[in-house]
């Protein structure tokens, strides 16, 4: 009976390295195979988790008989799905479509959840959403913003997984120590294989953390991108999102001769923090994690890490007037492009991102496909 392994999340876990790691095909394994059942093109299966939002439930059939074929046609002892979109789809939608479309594979699915530190999500959360543009208010509003739809509080939220699915449900800490190798590729496939040796080849780095001078040009230039909110929804988000992630790429390439600087909490934000999401971290470490006080250790480490005043995110703190200039200059422009065929702009940044996960040359023609994903 072939092993099932659906990788869940969560979001700011390592996924896009595993899934670069899946997509590329940098596992070494003689003792079982695996299979990565993704649709031609598709780097992961972020267009499944994507059709369970009610207003894309057109393409939910399309999306689960293919993957139902995929994994019927397919041989190997492991075949693998990930996306960590999932995070924002209820468990019960995705049971109710395995039920629907695949029964027969229903108890061989095995639901892998990797989650992070409260404090460290908060910052990497926060540098992705500016990076695509969702959100652009600062650090000290996102704490309000995270907070109305709870999507921090993670023990009830597995929980509520494995209401539905039982033990099928794993847990991972991402935290070097509990990581197999301290890494999450490896820690994944040595989950995947189940101890079975295997070797992992190197990939190139991708999506590396910004540096707060790269922050203010990202938000700066989100700022000045004349897309309404209000009607950015479907392909003009989906563009305004790709051209955040590729001019990201590009910022971090640069050289950074005067040394680079992270973002951090401030003392305040982190009082805060540590107020609202220290009961989840002991709720976590007692019902995933066997009372080991892993989350609540890693909250206490946050508060070493901590700087006294809050950071600036504004571009005039970092570049001169011509560096504002310019950045609204390209915002004002690409807009007017994205506003005027914003369909054409998600596959044409996919196929880019799709050609560098999959480890092809920069001159091999990557794939052409629609997709979205964060």
């Amino acid at each position: 009976m072939k092993k099932i392994l659906f990788h869940v999340g969560d979001m700011k876990t390592g996924s896009t390295s595993i899934q670069q790691a899946l997509a590329s095909k940098a596992w070494r394994c003689s003792e079982k195979t695996l299979d990565y059942v993704v649709a031609p093109g598709q780097p992961y299966h972020h267009g499944l988790a994507m059709a369970f939002n009610p207003k894309e439930s057109h393409a939910l059939d399309a999306e689960m008989q293919g993957l139902a074929e995929r994994i019927a046609r397919s041989s190997a002892d492991v075949v693998v799905m990930s996306t960590e979109l999932f995070e924002e789809v209820p468990p019960e939608y995705l049971q109710l479509a395995i039920r629907e479309y695949m029964p027969q594979y229903e108890d061989q699915i095995e639901y892998l959840i990797y989650t992070r530190p409260h404090a460290d999500r908060y910052l990497s959360s926060y540098s992705q959403v500016i990076k695509l543009g969702y959100f652009i208010g600062t650090l000290d509003e996102y704490f309000e913003d995270a907070l109305a739809d709870r999507r921090f509080f993670h023990a009830e939220r597995y929980l509520r997984w494995r209401e539905v699915f039982g033990d099928a449900v794993t847990v991972r800490a991402m935290l070097r120590p509990e990581l197999h190798k301290q890494d999450v590729v490896q820690d994944f496939f040595n989950h995947a294989f189940e101890g079975s040796p295997f070797q992992v080849v190197d990939m190139p780095r991708t999506n590396e953390s910004l540096s707060l001078s790269d922050m203010a040009v990202l938000r700066d230039f989100h700022r000045h991108l004349k897309i309404d909110h209000r009607w950015a929804q479907g392909p003009m988000l989906s563009a305004r999102m790709r051209v955040g992630e590729r001019l990201s790429e590009m910022l971090v390439r640069r050289p950074m001769p005067g040394g680079i600087t992270r973002l951090a909490l401030h003392r305040d934000l982190m009082e805060r923090i540590d107020q609202t999401y220290e009961p989840d971290a002991a709720r976590l470490d007692k019902v995933f994690f066997e009372d080991r006080p892993l989350f609540r250790d890693a909250m206490q480490a946050a508060w070493k890490k901590t700087i006294e005043e809050p950071q600036s995110l504004e571009l005039c703190d970092y570049y001169d007037a011509d560096m504002a200039w310019q950045t609204r200059f390209w915002a004002d422009l690409i807009g007017d492009m994205v506003k005027q065929a914003p369909k054409q702009w998600d596959p044409f940044f996919l196929s880019i991102l799709n050609r560098d996960m999959s480890g092809l040359a920069e001159t091999e023609d990557a794939p052409q496909s629609v997709g979205q994903g964060a």
